[in-house]
């Protein structure tokens, strides 16, 4: 009895027999997927374009989908200020994001962004 692989071998050679391909795919056949998530790591760091999207992320923050070009989305990751002030941006607002820097808070470091909505 065969096992599972060898019989998909076995289909997969039927496949490319009927649809006549011959070799295995080169790397000019693939396409890499890129991670789109942003971190703005140093001060001035900054994102800018329409907010398309608010999704609920890990440990109770957010995650703002925003599109910088037709071709480009970028996913950045909230943190409690950065929700805190994007409450008031609207998905379709064109917004800029930009990291101002660690901050000394009543509670210890924090990151501080300025959000900027475009009139």
């Amino acid at each position: 009895m065969e096992d599972k692989y060898k019989v998909a071998l076995k289909e997969m050679e039927k496949i490319k027999e009927r649809l006549g391909i011959s070799e295995e795919p080169t790397n000019k056949d693939w396409v890499e997927i890129k991670d789109k998530c942003k971190t703005l790591d140093m001060p001035g760091d900054n994102v800018s374009g329409v907010l398309i999207d608010v999704e609920k992320g890990e440990y109770n923050n957010k995650n703002y989908s925003i599109e910088i070009s037709p071709t480009n989305i970028v996913t950045l990751f909230g943190t409690t200020v950065l929700d805190r002030k994007m409450k008031q941006v609207l998905v379709g607002e064109i917004v800029r994001i930009t990291y101002l820097g660690e901050k000394e808070g009543k509670k210890g470091k924090y990151k501080d962004f300025k959000v900027e909505v475009k009139k």
